[in-house]
Formats: structure tokens, C-alpha cells, sequence
């Protein structure tokens, strides 16, 4: 029989949930077979530039040596143009990309491994229609800081061949620093 108090109830639910999911999360939960093999659900933390088409989804930070960490970001274009981007590490080149650990400690990409290039300089990027794409950042970060809070990705969006809109997105709910790469594919460990 129709009850009218479960049907509120689980109206409000639908609509709770289906706001959560339309709205700009930040997190989505992953399949184990998609990011580790692990027990428990991953939640990837994930941002879209409306301006641009890109979507940035972090995979993670992890640690090659005592304070060398590298944080990866993939980059999927959903739109049918090719976006050119223009990635920076060190101080002449900005906007950079940070991370941020619990302690609310900003930590500045010294080092960049995109499209093939590693610099500590700057790599422009074209992203080609719904083909990911990574893009690894290198951090300097003391060996007592284990978690990061958000990735703020920093990089400038080729509007044509003489004028750029400097753009910032922020990846937040990163977690723990990993002790090693989660697969062979990452960026070479320093």
C-alpha cells in the first residue's frame, strides 16, 4: 500500500543525492579495479574547467625519496577543439602549481613531466578530444608531512598565439602521501 511519509522520505533522499551528484563535487567514488587493487572504495578528487573543456582528475601523491613527491593529474579534454596549455614550475612561470598539506603548509612544483618533457621550466600541451592525459607535478615536501589536503593546478590557457588567461583549479580530498608509485606507468622517480 502507498504510504505518503515514505514517499516523502525517500523523495527528499533522491533529491539530496541527485543534488550532491549535479552540483560541483569534488570527489567520486572509483571502482578497485579501476585505481589499485585495494579492499576498500578510492575516491578520486576531480574538478572540470568550464572555459577550457578539461577535466583534472588527481591520482594521487607519492613519495621517491626522502622529500622528493610526486602528484599526478590527469587531464581529459570533453571538448571537440584541441586546448593548448602552458604548464610552469618555479617562480618566472606562473601560475604554478601548490599543494597543500593538512597543516594548511603551501608547497610549490619545483619540477613538471608532461607530454614526454620534464623541465623544471615550463611545457606547453595540446589536448587532443576524450583521450586522458597525465601530467606529473615534482614537490620538495619534508618527510613528516603524510597527507595532502588539495592540489591547487596552476596553468595558463592559450587563448591564440599572443595572449593567455592565467587559470587555477583546486583538487581537493588528495589523502596520504603514497611510499611508492601505484603503477609502472607513473613518472620516473628521482
Amino acid at each position: 500500500m502507498f504510504n505518503t511519509r515514505t514517499f516523502t522520505k525517500a523523495a527528499a533522499v533522491s533529491s539530496l543525492i541527485i543534488g550532491t551528484v549535479t552540483s560541483s563535487a569534488m570527489a567520486i567514488p572509483v571502482s578497485q579495479a579501476v585505481t589499485q587493487k585495494s579492499q576498500s572504495t578510492t575516491l578520486l578528487a576531480q574538478a572540470v574547467d568550464k572555459d577550457s573543456n578539461l577535466k583534472f582528475e588527481s591520482r594521487g601523491c607519492y613519495r621517491t625519496k626522502n622529500t622528493t613527491v610526486i602528484c599526478d593529474v590527469l587531464v581529459t579534454n570533453l571538448g571537440d577543439t584541441r586546448p593548448k596549455i602552458r604548464w610552469g614550475a618555479k617562480q618566472t612561470y606562473k601560475p604554478l602549481t601548490n599543494v597543500i598539506d593538512s597543516s594548511g603548509t603551501v608547497y610549490t612544483a619545483n619540477e613538471l613531466n608532461a607530454g614526454g618533457s620534464s623541465t623544471n621550466r615550463y611545457v606547453d600541451q595540446t589536448f587532443a578530444p576524450s583521450i586522458p592525459t597525465k601530467v606529473s607535478f615534482v614537490f620538495e615536501i619534508p618527510t613528516e608531512v603524510t597527507e595532502i589536503t588539495a592540489v591547487d593546478v596552476g596553468y595558463l590557457l592559450w587563448i591564440n598565439s599572443n595572449q593567455t588567461v592565467p587559470k587555477q583549479i583546486a583538487l581537493t580530498n588528495i589523502g596520504a602521501i603514497a611510499s611508492k608509485p601505484k603503477s609502472s606507468s607513473t613518472a620516473t622517480p628521482r
